[in-house]
Order: C-alpha cells, then sequence, then structure tokens
C-alpha cells in the first residue's frame, strides 16, 4: 500500500494540512481539466513525489499537476504556496480573467481561496493538495528552515525579475538532495515577461544548471539529472545553453557571489530559528516547573508574604 510522502508529516507538524473536504461554490470560474505537455514530461521522466507550487490563484496549475501525477504509481502531495490575495495586474485592469472581479472582493479583502479550494475538491484532489496561505520568500523559507525539500519546485509567482530571481534561487536549495532528479521547473519563460527569463538564465548559470524549454516552461537541472535533461529534448524540448566549458557566461563570478552569499544568509536563518526553537523548549520547561511549584503547599501559604513583599516594593 502506498505511503503518502514524509514531508506530508513534516508540514502536518507546521500546522499546514491537506484541504480536505468543504464547500464547492459553483458560482466561482472553473478550471479546465486536460494536462500539459511539459507537465506531463516531467513526471513521466523525474517521477516526483512530492511538489512545491510557487503561486496557485485559482489552482489551474494544481490542477493540471494533479492530472499528471495521478498517472504515476504510489502516493502523491502538493504544497501550494499563495496569498490568494491576487497581483499588481488584478488591481490595474478591471475585467476578465486577470482583472479586479476575479478578486472577489468581500468587506474589502479577496476570497480567491474559496476559487482555488472549490477546484482543488471538484478535481478530487483535496487530499493530495496542501495550501500554504503565505506569500513566496515566507513559504520558502518555512520550508527552508524546517528541512523540507521537494522532488520537483514549479515557480509561477511574481513576474518582476526581483522576486523572480528571489523565487528561483531559493527554490533551487529545496531541491532534495537524496534525488539525483530532483528540479525546477519555472512558468512564463517567453518575452511577454523578461525580468522572469532573465531570473532563469542567471540562476541557471551561477547554479551551473542545464536549462531546457518547452512551450514557455524552463527546466533547471543539475548535471546528475543529465539523463533526464537529454530525454527532454529528446522528446523536443529546447536547451539553451547559458554556460560552456564549465563555467557560467557573463559575470560568472559576481552570479556564484550571489549564490554563495544566499547559501550563507539561508544558513544563518537556519541557526536562528534553531535557537528560537531552543528558547522556546526552554521557556516551556520553565512553565511547567513553574506550574508545579505553585501547586505545592509552600507556595499557596507564603502568597500572603509575596504579596506584602510586592507591595513594599512599589512603595
Amino acid at each position: 500500500m502506498p505511503h503518502p510522502p514524509k514531508q506530508v508529516q513534516q508540514l502536518a507538524d507546521l500546522g499546514f494540512s491537506p484541504l480536505g473536504a468543504g464547500p464547492i461554490d459553483d458560482s466561482r470560474p472553473i478550471v479546465a481539466g486536460g494536462k500539459v505537455e511539459a507537465f506531463g514530461d516531467i513526471v513521466a521522466l523525474a517521477s516526483p513525489r512530492f511538489v512545491v507550487e510557487v503561486g496557485s490563484w485559482e489552482g489551474r496549475s494544481a490542477v493540471l499537476w494533479g492530472n499528471a501525477l495521478a498517472q504515476t504509481a504510489g502516493d502523491w502531495a502538493l504544497a501550494c504556496i499563495d496569498t490568494w490575495l491576487g497581483s499588481v495586474e488584478h488591481r490595474q485592469i478591471k475585467t476578465g480573467e486577470w482583472g479586479i472581479e476575479r478578486l472577489y472582493l468581500e468587506d474589502h479583502c479577496p476570497s480567491i481561496f474559496r476559487t482555488f479550494a472549490s477546484n482543488i475538491r471538484r478535481a478530487g484532489m483535496a487530499d493530495n493538495v496542501i495550501p500554504l496561505p503565505i506569500d513566496s520568500p515566507q513559504g520558502l523559507e518555512i520550508l527552508a528552515v524546517s528541512n523540507i525539500y521537494a522532488d520537483l519546485i514549479y515557480v509561477d509567482a511574481a513576474h518582476d525579475y526581483a522576486a523572480a530571481r528571489a523565487d528561483i534561487a531559493v527554490s533551487l536549495m529545496l531541491r532534495d538532495e537524496t534525488n539525483a532528479n530532483a528540479l525546477v521547473l519555472c512558468d512564463d519563460f517567453h518575452p511577454a515577461w523578461p525580468g522572469v527569463q532573465q531570473a532563469v538564465r542567471e540562476c541557471a548559470a551561477a547554479s551551473f544548471a542545464r536549462l531546457v524549454i518547452r512551450d514557455g516552461q524552463a527546466a533547471l537541472l543539475s548535471k546528475r539529472a543529465d539523463a533526464i535533461a537529454d530525454a527532454l529534448v529528446a522528446r523536443g524540448w529546447t536547451e539553451e545553453k547559458v554556460f560552456s566549458a564549465g563555467k557560467p557566461s557573463g559575470g560568472s563570478g559576481a552570479e556564484r557571489e550571489v549564490i554563495q552569499r544566499l547559501t550563507a544568509d539561508l544558513r544563518v536563518e537556519q541557526h536562528r530559528a534553531h535557537a528560537v526553537r531552543v528558547e522556546r523548549d526552554r521557556a516551556n520547561a520553565a512553565l511547567v516547573e513553574l506550574d508545579a511549584l505553585r501547586s505545592t503547599f509552600s507556595w499557596r501559604i507564603t502568597a500572603p508574604l509575596r504579596a506584602i513583599r510586592g507591595a513594599l516594593r512599589r512603595r
């Protein structure tokens, strides 16, 4: 009998659980089913079981990933990171898929999560999809400091260069090192989003990743996954050379420094998180001891003396 990926329990320990059964709002937009050839290729060749999606919106790509993952043997899980609050585009466009009306404002706040949840439940994937309602920098940081790694990280969040680069750089660090086929896949790799293209190319060069592209989807694969990259090319993907002779092209030293700095910063944050957990455990232990002391007879009998001493100090 298949078992859920271990990351499901790790997320549960942090308070994130599968969406589960619940209401379906039929008044909300219904995302199309079907499949994306690029997703099918990745699942068929890399066999991911735990996928992190950075940017989920109404659930369209989550459903498409679910359709592809459901074709594989064994259990799978998809963690979806999104604020479900919309983006700049939704405040500038009045109508259509990217218009402000799709925010479904209720008491001034977007209610897009209801659309997402309805689509996931309608697709029968509520037990496999784990929502993380938080922005991508914090969501990825939670995974990093909690040592939660993925077989595949799908980046489809902000489209400006700085945000896309930050998301991709951290996502590269979240690849499961025990899985040689772990990879990062980035959406919207086309001229309409030059910031995304620049971010993808720079991160691929800095991490010495092979970059293969199909239909606006850009896969970054480590050298350990050469067989996967070659198989993708054989299936019609296009490889873009971002480095030569083992070194990135154009400013390779600066790119390596960026990755090294990000890695160092991440390690510092991991140490800080560990220190916070240690202090929290100490505080909890002290509270337990204090509660035990308060329940003793000597603590109760000396209560009036402590009250008098406190009053004298205040004077």
